[in-house]
């Protein structure tokens, strides 16, 4: 997370995310918490695990675009949300 931002082309687009403070760790467990809080993702021991509806958003933010310059993935992810694991170990 604290590389957010070096494969930006953009100048302008990479110094605001620099002076905004994205990519940092406090903006990570910022982030986290959100999600946390609107029950994106429960913790499960030092584990996050998704809930349905973290899971419908991250199919959702998967799916492709109609704008071709957008971000997304080159395949969907596959399996349920006990296959959809993330360490908050460092």
């Amino acid at each position: 997370m604290e590389g957010a931002g070096k494969l930006i082309d953009d100048e302008e687009l990479r110094e605001a995310m620099r002076e905004k403070g994205l990519g940092t760790p406090a903006t990570r467990a910022q982030i986290i918490e959100g999600l946390i809080a609107e029950r994106y993702v429960y913790r499960e021991g030092r584990e996050l695990v998704p809930d349905r509806e973290g899971v419908l958003a991250d199919d959702a933010a998967a799916r492709p675009r109609a704008c071709p310059s957008s971000s997304r993935r080159s395949s969907p992810p596959s399996g349920n949300s006990s296959s959809r694991r993330w360490s908050t170990a460092s």
